[in-house]
C-alpha cells in the first residue's frame, strides 16, 4: 500500500531520495488531547498529527492509552491505515470493540486480538446501558474468552462511519 495510494502521496514520494516518505512502518505512543486532528506522544518524545480516517472518533476517544499506530508518514504527520490500543492506562492492553448483546451474552469484537470476546453480566454494571457503543474494557480472564470487566470507558464513535 503506502504512498502509491494516496494522490498526494504519490506526487511527493516519486523523489525517493528528495522527502522521507515511509509506509506502514509502525510508530508507538501516548495519545493526547488535540482541537484538529488527534495527536501522540511518540516513545523517542516527538509529537506526531494523525490523520486517522475512520479511526479518528475512536483515538480521539481513547486519550491517554497507549497506541501503535500503522502507516504512511511523511515529517510528523501519520495517515492512519491500522491502529492498536496497547495500553489502556492501568499496564494491561484493553478489549475494544462495540458492545453487543447476543441472546443472553454480552459481547465485544476486539479489535486489538481479532476475537469475540464475551463479558461476564455479574461484572457489566452500568456498562450494560451502552449497547450499540464502542467502549475499551479492562479485566481479568475467567474462562474461554470471557472476561470479568473491571475497568471501562466509552470511546466516541464508529471506525466504520
Amino acid at each position: 500500500m503506502g504512498c502509491k495510494n494516496v494522490g498526494l502521496w504519490l506526487w511527493l514520494c516519486l523523489p525517493a531520495g528528495t522527502l522521507a516518505c515511509r509506509a506502514n512502518m509502525p510508530v508507538s505512543g501516548v495519545l493526547m488531547p488535540a482541537e484538529q486532528h488527534p495527536m501522540m506522544m511518540g516513545q523517542d518524545g516527538r509529537e506526531w498529527r494523525l490523520i486517522a480516517g475512520d479511526a479518528d472518533s475512536i483515538l480521539r476517544g481513547a486519550m491517554g492509552a497507549s497506541v501503535q499506530l500503522t502507516g504512511a508518514r511523511l515529517g510528523r504527520t501519520l495517515w492512519v491505515q491500522d491502529w492498536k490500543i496497547t495500553d489502556g492506562g492501568d499496564g494491561s492492553a484493553p478489549f475494544v470493540g462495540e458492545l453487543r448483546r447476543f441472546g443472553s451474552q454480552w459481547l465485544v469484537d476486539d479489535q486489538n486480538s481479532g476475537t469475540t470476546i464475551s463479558l461476564a453480566e455479574e461484572s457489566l454494571g452500568s456498562l450494560s446501558e451502552h449497547e450499540g457503543e464502542w467502549v475499551m474494557i479492562s479485566g481479568y480472564v475467567v474462562g474461554a474468552h470471557r472476561i470479568n470487566v473491571v475497568r471501562w470507558s466509552l470511546i466516541d464513535g464508529d471506525p466504520g462511519d
